[in-house]
């Protein structure tokens, strides 16, 4: 006990010196805890010995069923205020971006599982580096409107997506897609479709009509860990069962904005364990074999936003602001790490050279990312 309530207090801490040194910096503080935990894992000082316990599932459980809550919120939220054009483009841009993809890494021969759970977690985008680059921009640019509810709208369709190619990519290392196993993944996939409304509805009418404020955040943690718990009995994705009680939520509670406000308080805290664990897992002996394929996905990956931007073409934006559009998508972090530790539990004999690939993309997607977009705000800046 000792042990893991000073490992706990001592890496709160270094996230607390990573948020310092970010702010003063300019580098993504998710970049830094990768980094601080690869210099405290087996690579660095090894001053983690005990990383095979449980609780790094367990904390890992948690962290992405309090980002798919979130997402789910936002969903709701982007849809509701930009309609059908950011909804249509997010989707768009999300479809094309796997496509490319996995086309990609096939082709330079990577084996299909592999380049399906690769195009699958390559759809997700940093809200948090991509939001803040908008919000500190002086440009006037019509970006500025529509990046904040499409990387809302994309790191949900994102999870969406990466929960089904999860499941056909099981079913498919399992034996290939018989109408046994088809059936069994639309039932996994309807359950937790069907579970994330049945939690998030009660959440929805129930929550905030004790008092504002502390009981919130006791209500949306209880249910965001109900979720996932359930999820597990039931053997279905948590991620997506989290998306849809968030988007339940938020479409049913129009009483209160609370249990998200909340909720966000403990995000962080439990982002700064996962993501320092996530760099201690770090192990780069195998990078050599995976190198072609690691500089393939970084480069599919920034060709399918670009290319996936432009198959819709929604009234307010042109063909020039739809590819800088693309460019301000790359950031890539919590959502990416958090999926590629998913298929590390569902495909433990891959779980090295995924892990390899997402560690390392995101950490140059964390550094050049932000960096670009604020670049294609500058571009697309219009006078007035």
């Amino acid at each position: 006990m000792a042990a893991a309530l000073i490992t706990l207090g001592g890496l709160w801490l270094l996230g607390l010196a990573a948020q310092v040194v970010g702010s003063r910096t300019r580098v993504p503080r998710v970049t830094i805890l990768i980094l601080l935990g690869v210099a405290i894992g087996p690579v660095g000082l090894d001053l983690l010995p005990d990383l095979d316990l449980g609780w790094f599932d367990y904390i890992t459980t948690l962290a992405l069923t309090l980002i798919g809550f979130l997402l789910g919120g936002r969903l709701q939220g982007a849809i509701d205020k930009h309609g059908a054009d950011a909804f249509l483009l997010s989707l768009v841009i999300t479809l094309g971006t796997f496509a490319v993809v996995f086309a990609g890494l096939t082709l330079v021969g990577v084996s299909t599982i592999v380049a399906m759970v690769l195009a699958g977690v390559s759809l997700a985008t940093d809200p948090i580096a991509t939001v803040d680059v908008v919000q500190n921009s002086s440009a006037n640019s019509k970006l500025r409107d529509f990046l904040p509810p499409i990387v809302a709208l994309d790191d949900a369709w994102g999870l969406l997506i990466f929960s089904i190619v999860m499941t056909v990519a099981g079913y498919l290392s399992n034996g290939g897609l018989e109408s046994a196993y088809i059936l069994k993944a639309l039932l996994e996939l309807g359950g937790a479709l069907l579970l994330g409304f049945v939690l998030g509805l009660p959440m929805a009418l129930l929550s905030g009509r004790i008092k504002k404020g502390e009981p919130m955040l006791v209500e949306a943690l209880g249910m965001v860990m109900l979720c996932a718990g359930l999820s597990i009995q039931f053997e279905v994705s948590y991620l997506l069962s989290a998306i849809v009680m968030g988007t339940t939520v938020t479409a049913f509670a129009r009483h209160h904005k609370f249990t998200f406000h909340e909720i966000e308080n403990i995000e962080w805290p439990v982002l700064i364990l996962f993501l320092i664990l996530v760099g201690a897992s770090f192990e780069p002996g195998h990078w050599r074999a995976v190198s072609i394929a690691g500089i393939a996905y970084i480069l599919f990956r920034i060709l399918g936003r670009v290319a996936g931007a432009h198959l819709y073409r929604p009234a307010a934006l042109n063909r020039r602001e739809l590819s800088f559009l693309g460019l301000g998508l790359l950031p890539q972090a919590g959502v990416a790490l958090g999926a590629a530790i998913y298929a590390n539990q569902h495909f433990p004999e891959i779980s090295q050279e995924i892990l390899t690939i997402v560690i390392s993309a995101t950490v140059f997607f964390e550094l050049v990312g932000p960096m670009i977009t604020a670049v294609a705000l500058r571009k697309t800046h219009e006078e007035v």
